[in-house]
C-alpha cells in the first residue's frame, strides 16, 4: 500500500513502520523528461520532499501504481513542530538514508540523521547542494587562511572596507587613523561609516587566531592551519584564485602543501585522484561528523544505489 503523509497539515502519528527503510530525501515533487523521481528511484520505501505543486501530484499518482509500496513525505525541515512529528514515525527506522541533487537542496542535521538512523544504519550523500555563491564571504575567509603570510596590501582589505581604504588614500592617512578621525562621523560619511561598523561585526568571529596570526611565518603556516575552525580550512580558495588575480598567485603556490596538510587530517586514500574541493568537503564532514556522538564517518569508495555505479566519498553509520 502507498501512502502520502503531509505534515504540513494534520499527520496520524500513530502510523507504524517497520525498521529497515530506505529513505531518500529531496525526492517525489519534480518530473525529469517527464520522468518521475519516484519512477527515476524506484529502489526506496520513503521519499521526503517540500512538496512542489508542478510535479506533486504526478509523482503521486505513479506511486500508487507501482507495485511496490512506498511512503511519500511532505514536509518543511524548518519547522520544528513537522520535525517531531516525522521523528514520531520514523525514528530509528531507516537502514539507509541518500539524497537526491536536483537543483537546490538543503542540508539534513547531523542530530536529525543520528535519530533516524537504526543501529548500524548507513547514510550516503549528506551534505545539500546550494547554487547560489558568496564571493565576498570566499574572498574574506581566504584572507584569514593564509594571513600570516599576505603582502601589506592585502592585510588591510582583511580589516578593512573598499570604501575606508580609498577614503584613506584619498587623505593620505592609514587606515587606522582615518577610522578614528571625528571627521568620519560626519552624515556625508554616513555610509563608509556604517558599511565598516557591518564588516567589523562580520569578520569578529571569523578568525579565533587573529590575534596571534603575527607568530607564524610561511615555514610554520601548517601550525597555523592546525589551529583553524573547519570554515577556513574548506572555504572554495580555487574559485578566489580564478577571480581574483591578488590573491591567485599565492594560492597556486601553497595549494600542494595545503592539500597535503588536508589529506593528512582524513583516512583518505592517497591512491584516489581528488581535487581540492573533494579533498575540503570530504575533511569538513569527516571533522563534523566526528564530533557527533553515536555517529561514525567512514571514507572510500561505496555502491552509489541511485546511480547503479561505484563512488569514491564519505558516509556515516550509527
Amino acid at each position: 500500500m502507498s501512502i502520502v503523509l503531509n505534515f504540513k497539515e494534520n499527520v496520524n502519528q500513530t502510523l507504524v513502520v517497520e525498521k529497515g527503510l530506505k529513505l531518500i530525501l529531496w525526492a517525489g515533487d519534480c518530473v525529469h523528461r517527464n520522468i518521475t523521481d519516484i519512477e527515476r528511484l524506484p529502489m526506496f520505501d520513503v521519499y521526503v520532499c517540500y512538496g512542489f505543486p508542478e510535479g506533486l501530484q504526478t509523482n503521486i499518482d505513479y506511486l500508487n501504481t507501482r507495485s511496490m509500496p512506498g511512503i511519500l513525505c511532505i514536509l518543511d525541515i524548518d519547522n520544528p513542530e513537522q520535525i517531531e512529528s516525522f521523528l514520531a514515525i520514523f525514528k530509528g527506522k531507516c537502514a539507509h538514508i541518500d539524497s537526491d541533487y536536483n537543483g537546490n537542496t538543503p542540508t539534513l542535521s547531523l542530530d536529525l540523521y543520528k535519530k533516524l538512523l537504526s543501529e548500524d544504519g548507513n547514510a550516503y550523500n549528506i551534505e545539500g547542494i546550494y547554487g547560489a555563491v558568496m564571493p565576498t564571504e570566499e574572498y574574506q575567509n581566504t584572507l584569514e587562511l593564509f594571513a600570516p603570510i599576505l603582502d601589506s596590501e592585502l592585510n588591510l582589505r582583511r580589516s578593512w572596507t573598499n570604501d575606508l581604504l580609498e577614503l584613506a588614500k584619498e587623505n593620505e592617512l592609514s587606515p587606522a587613523s582615518t577610522w578614528k578621525s571625528p571627521d568620519l562621523n560626519i552624515p556625508y560619511y554616513d555610509t563608509i561609516r556604517r558599511g565598516q561598523e557591518r564588516f567589523l561585526r562580520w569578520q569578529e568571529n571569523r578568525n579565533p587566531m587573529k590575534s596571534e596570526i603575527y607568530l607564524y611565518t610561511e615555514e610554520s603556516i601548517e601550525d597555523y592551519w592546525s589551529k583553524l575552525p573547519v570554515h577556513l580550512l574548506s572555504t572554495n580558495i580555487e574559485r578566489v584564485a580564478n577571480t581574483n588575480l591578488s590573491l591567485s598567485s599565492l594560492i597556486k603556490n601553497m595549494m600542494p602543501r595545503f592539500k597535503e596538510f588536508l589529506i593528512r587530517k582524513i583516512p583518505c586514500d592517497r591512491n584516489q585522484i581528488l581535487s581540492l574541493s573533494d579533498i575540503q568537503t570530504l575533511y569538513r564532514q569527516y571533522t563534523n561528523v566526528s564530533a557527533v556522538s553515536n555517529l561514525r564517518a567512514y571514507i572510500g569508495t561505496y555502491s552509489d544505489i541511485r546511480k547503479n555505479q561505484f563512488v569514491y566519498g564519505l558516509w556515516i553509520k550509527k
